[in-house]
């Protein structure tokens, strides 16, 4: 997996939660289950001085975003390093489907965003008001 990261042109790839240069050697234990992904880019995000600056960040972006949705097949993780002491990832998926859980969103539709149908209503609150009869807003 790490030589397919290479060869695809990235030099970084991040192993287990541990971001490793792909021109170190890195040691894994055979016959562990390893995550391994290829880190696509690194941003920090702060308020840009002018138009321009904001373009080219936001260019930036939208091609790092792109490129690791395509090279992850449609999933994506993002590690927050806002709070060194505590990262976190935040993952995302262009799939119809928790990139965490896996449960599965029905296909989009109109009614979706009605309040007026049980198809909008989440499955929580659709639950107790068939339980209770009363009003719930969520």
């Amino acid at each position: 997996m790490l030589d397919e990261i290479r060869k695809a042109g990235f030099v970084r790839a991040r192993v287990d939660g541990q971001v490793y240069e792909l021109e170190e050697e890195i040691q894994m234990d055979r016959y562990k289950i390893h995550t391994i992904e290829a880190v696509v880019d690194r941003l920090v995000i702060h308020q840009q001085d002018n138009e321009e600056e904001t373009d080219a960040f936001r260019s930036r972006l939208t091609d790092s975003v792109e490129t690791a949705l395509k090279f992850g097949d449609g999933y994506l993780t993002i590690q927050d390093l806002t709070d060194p002491e505590r990262p976190h990832d935040l993952h995302f998926s262009e799939h119809l489907a928790c990139p965490e859980h896996g449960s599965v969103l029905p296909e989009i539709e109109p009614r979706t965003f009605s309040f007026n149908t049980p198809h909008g209503a989440c499955r929580s609150a659709r639950a107790w008001v068939a339980s209770s009869k009363s009003t719930l807003t969520c």
